[in-house]
């Protein structure tokens, strides 16, 4: 007797064993999980993963806040090639992902830029009987995806000025540096999609201040005069929160002129970015409402006779490889593009031009 109940009692443990290990499979094998979320306007886009022990899939949810309801879909599995990706240690994540979203609230045209499976596209829906329906799309960029160098970035930055639609795209993987492009089309036609392509600065101006290392010096030096140019500098600039200095085009008269700066107390000085509560340095919306006031003192700086007053229209921040904000300014009706470089406080001022790109092959 008392052997059957040990053997009863001991059936029931290995069951129960049994039963929780075969939940715990089921929990992993089956799983979602939230890739991208955006709100935009009336409705929102997810894109989610599903995981099952037979397959992994994609779908891109677009939602009405109201009602929560899903008003349209697109759905991708794991191509062909997901084995050998998945012998490389690459994630989904890397694989599927949306870079950047934008909602026209004129047109009723929603644009959305993904990385599906290291093929980068643009998308045109239009919003049509309560539904997002697909118009258009164009290759961006193509690229070899492979575990080797860590994640995929995909990042872009959407906006509309005056009737055209401007992007930042960054893409490829973090090992690899891979520098931001930017691009134009008229919403018309996805077809007249142009590449803006910057030349060499033909002017940097730095954004300065003067620290408490500055000032000393000053006190210290002020009759030098071997440094007459940088003393006098000093004297002007003492009790301004932060002006603006021409720098050499050249590389190495650049870094020279930076480096004697530096030791002279005059530090970079950084306009619009702040950091958030993990060090990540994201632009600051009250600094941002005075980029057109910086622009034209910086432009003044250098033609200080010059009356031209530009209004700012819009911009773009590039976050993921060089830290550099596109302001759109404009001025009679002119569009024209300056670049800000976050990290180094310049300004670079030069000429570009919109040319015809093919699919970019990285």
């Amino acid at each position: 007797m008392k052997n059957s109940i040990l053997i009863l009692v001991m059936s029931f443990f290995s069951l129960t064993s049994s039963c929780k290990g075969q939940n715990n499979n089921k929990i992993y094998e089956n799983k979602m999980e939230i890739i991208y979320e955006k709100p935009l306007g009336d409705f929102s886009i997810r894109l989610v993963r599903n995981v099952t022990a037979d397959k992994v899939d994609w779908e891109t949810l677009y939602i009405k806040n109201d009602t929560k309801k899903i008003i349209s879909n697109d759905k991708a599995e794991k191509n062909a090639g997901w084995k050998l990706q998945e012998e490389r240690g690459e994630s989904p994540v890397d694989l599927y992902n949306i870079a950047g979203t934008f909602y026209d609230r004129k047109d009723k045209s929603l644009y959305l830029i993904c990385n599906r499976f290291g093929e980068v596209i643009l998308n045109k829906y239009a919003f049509e009987k309560d539904t997002f329906v697909k118009k258009e799309a164009k290759v961006l960029a193509k690229y070899l995806v492979s575990g080797g160098f860590g994640k995929a970035i995909n990042t872009a930055d959407i906006i509309k000025v005056k009737d055209k639609i401007y992007f930042t795209l960054t893409v490829g993987q973090s090992g690899i540096k891979k520098p931001t492009q930017v691009f134009t089309f008229n919403p018309a036609s996805l077809n007249s999609l142009k590449k803006i392509e910057f030349s060499t600065p033909s002017k940097t101006v730095k954004t300065v201040y003067i620290n408490e290392f500055g000032t000393s010096i000053y006190e210290q030096e002020k009759d030098n005069a071997e440094k007459k140019e940088i003393i006098t500098l000093l004297k002007n600039n003492l009790n301004r929160q932060y002006f603006f200095i021409s720098m050499p085009g050249d590389s190495e008269q650049y870094e020279a002129k930076s480096a004697e700066l530096h030791d002279y107390g005059i530090a970079s000085y950084n306009l619009f970015l702040k950091e958030d509560s993990e060090g990540k340095a994201e632009p600051d919306p009250e600094k941002m409402e005075k980029a057109g006031t910086y622009i034209n003192e910086m432009l003044k700086s250098i033609h200080p006779g010059d009356n031209k007053n530009r209004t700012l229209a819009g911009y773009l921040y590039d976050n993921a490889q060089e830290n550099i904000l596109y302001f759109l300014t404009e001025e009679n009706g002119i569009i024209e593009i300056i670049r800000y470089n976050n990290y180094t406080g310049d300004w670079l001022l030069g000429s570009y031009a919109e040319k015809n790109p093919d699919a970019i092959k990285q």
